[in-house]
């Protein structure tokens, strides 16, 4: 069974779990789902844990996949509990969903870490200050204190480029030395799945400015190379 990890309002998740299953054995799994149904984790066995799907017990040895879209529990994702206990609830299921990602055997796209449930970081200056580490050339921001643009966004009228890879391969190519840079970045993160965004500096060099661990899942083709990801990793 693979599992798509997502929020409880993430449509293009929903049914990209519901275009798998056409294929294979899917579920959409959000965190409705983890607080309404039993959920058995073992530590030490963690081969002996448990996982509520549909109303049943899964084993997490019967799990093929994870494809994990949510990168963080915020308290307005559980708002089935009493708002004086969500913010508890939250950091408890973050917790909860921590251990399991890093605990599960099976094929994770991306695997969590103490900082950030779908990869090393949750902040983007650490994915910039990753690429300078690896001789990958940044973008220069454009910071200001009293505008609330976002400095990592492109800006308006930039030539971008976007890359994507998962497990090594380039899934979204730019046919130039950032497909290179994107896989190099990928590996030493740590990470499946990596989009990154460049733009192109006057010399017509591409400039890193920013970095995704989230699968595009509204993108068809990101759909079909993840489908086609875990069926070549089928036993």
């Amino acid at each position: 069974m693979i599992l798509v990890l997502a929020s409880i309002v993430d449509e293009a998740a929903a049914a990209f779990a519901s275009e798998l299953g056409s294929a294979t054995v899917a579920s959409l799994l959000t965190c409705a789902d983890l607080a309404s149904a039993p959920l058995n984790l073992h530590h030490p066995n963690f081969e002996a844990s448990t996982i509520t799907v549909g109303g049943e017990a899964i084993s997490v040895g019967l799990l093929t996949g994870v494809v994990n879209v949510l990168p963080v529990i915020l308290p307005d994702e559980i708002l089935f509990y009493d708002e004086a206990e969500r913010e508890y609830q939250a950091a408890e299921m973050h917790a909860l969903l921590t251990f399991f990602l890093t605990r599960v055997a099976c094929p994770v796209i991306n695997r969590a870490t103490a900082t950030s449930l779908t990869g090393p970081f949750l902040n983007p200056f650490g994915w910039r200050q990753l690429a300078r580490s690896l001789g990958i050339a940044v973008a220069n921001l454009q910071m200001r204190s009293d505008t609330s643009v976002n400095p990592f966004a492109v800006p308006a009228g930039s030539d971008s480029v976007e890359v994507a890879c998962l497990g090594s391969r380039v899934i979204v190519t730019s046919n130039t030395l950032a497909d290179e840079r994107t896989i190099a970045l990928a590996q030493r993160a740590g990470v499946e799945y990596l989009r990154v965004v460049y733009l192109r500096d006057g010399n017509d060099d591409l400039r890193y400015l920013t970095a995704h661990t989230i699968p595009d899942l509204s993108s068809a083709p990101t759909r079909a190379e993840i489908a086609e990801y875990f069926a070549r990793r089928q036993p």
